[in-house]
């Protein structure tokens, strides 16, 4: 399979959320059907992410955002369930206070925060919509009353009937392939965030991003496998060394040592195969936590049968 091309992106897809969402009315709308409260206006960060900066040396797709009250959003994409996630929800919260609180400034100043992860997955297994985590004290059960929120939304959800309806249709599209995402909606949102879609497919100056995009994670990929696939060599020659220590015997250390090298050349190849997937389906988020947490790396690979 070969890697999409910009006529063909989903919402889903890492590239195309950061191009539609990066526009202020859309992640204002966006964000106002999730939390279901009115917000004013939107100043959307461009410094964050590498959609628009370049000579960033991250690949997280997240969008950052602020309202007129100073509420802070951060929204990100997850198309693989992660075992971390509640924990990568706690980083994202404190990354976002160390930029909140300027040195020397109360931290009554301290805004609330959210973050909002759009998942394609049950993040919790309990089959809802939308699962909201506020904190509360055990022994009163009052709210803490610290400002911060997570919610992750759940494109498989099944408790339809207990969210609104305008929910479950955004949650429609972000899940849909391109057929779906391409469909005549009723929802206002939904074609709002087609029309912009369209505009991304339709510009020269994005399709140049796109490619530039591209060519970054295809220099990040190479960059980084290298040291994964070196790893994955001298782990597998390890292991057969120590398999023919064990056995006593020449031979077996030969044998050993050969059968490491095996191992080792068949790891690289599937981490070659998981590593083209990823970057062809456009899901540059999982690749680079892929290269940055081996636990994650294995869940994938398990997941994918590479």
């Amino acid at each position: 399979m070969g890697k999409k091309a910009l006529e063909e992106l989903v919402f889903h897809d890492d590239f195309m959320f950061a191009a539609v969402m990066m526009d202020a009315e859309n992640c204002r709308c966006f964000l106002e059907r999730v939390l279901e409260m009115k917000i004013g206006r939107v100043e959307i960060s461009r410094e964050h992410g590498f959609f628009f900066n370049p000579e960033n040396k991250s690949i997280r797709m997240d969008v950052f955002a602020k309202d007129e009250d100073q509420t802070h959003y951060d929204i990100e994409m997850q198309l693989v369930k992660k075992d971390s996630l509640e924990r990568r929800s706690r980083y994202y919260h404190s990354q976002m206070d160390v930029e909140m609180l300027e040195k020397g400034r109360s931290y009554s100043e301290l805004a609330d925060a959210y973050v909002i992860f759009i998942c394609d997955f049950d993040p919790l297994g309990q089959k809802k919509c939308r699962y909201t985590i506020r904190k509360y004290c055990e022994e009163t059960g009052n709210a803490f009353g610290d400002g911060v929120c997570t919610i992750f939304l759940n494109t498989n959800g099944e408790n339809r009937g207990e969210v609104p309806k305008e929910l479950t249709a955004l949650l429609d599209f972000v899940k849909a392939d391109l057929a779906g995402s391409e469909a005549e909606y009723e929802d206002t949102l939904v074609k709002q965030l087609q029309d912009s879609m369209r505009r991304v497919k339709r510009s020269r100056k994005m399709g140049e991003r796109y490619m530039m995009f591209e060519q970054y994670m295809k220099e990040y990929v190479q960059e980084h496998a290298d040291e994964i696939r070196e790893e994955a060599r001298e782990e597998g020659l390890a292991e057969g060394r120590a398999k023919g220590l064990e056995e006593g015997r020449a031979e077996g250390r030969a044998e050993g040592r050969a059968e490491g090298r095996a191992e080792g050349q068949a790891e690289m190849a599937r981490l070659n195969k998981l590593y083209a997937s990823l970057l062809a389906s456009g899901r540059s988020s999982d690749l680079q936590q892929a290269l940055d947490d081996p636990e994650y790396l294995k869940q994938l690979l398990e997941k994918t049968g590479s």
